[in-house]
């Protein structure tokens, strides 16, 4: 499920803008996901924890900026 969630976030960067941000953080989500099929494929909790905190910390800039 969670690589789902990601492959979408993946799917609604609009990678025409003219920032960085969009390339960034596809590469932050391509990240994310391999990590994810590593965890899963070696049965490592280190994995998820690791994305689990990556979400919570882009959850937390994206909440900052709705203030």
């Amino acid at each position: 499920r969670a690589l789902n969630i990601i492959s979408g976030l993946r799917d609604s960067l609009n990678r025409e803008e003219s920032s960085e941000l969009p390339y960034d953080l596809d590469r932050l989500y391509e990240y994310m996901q391999r990590r994810l099929l590593e965890a899963h494929a070696q049965n490592q909790a280190e994995g998820l924890t690791e994305v689990s905190e990556l979400l919570r910390t882009l959850k937390s800039g994206w909440d900052a900026i709705s203030d």
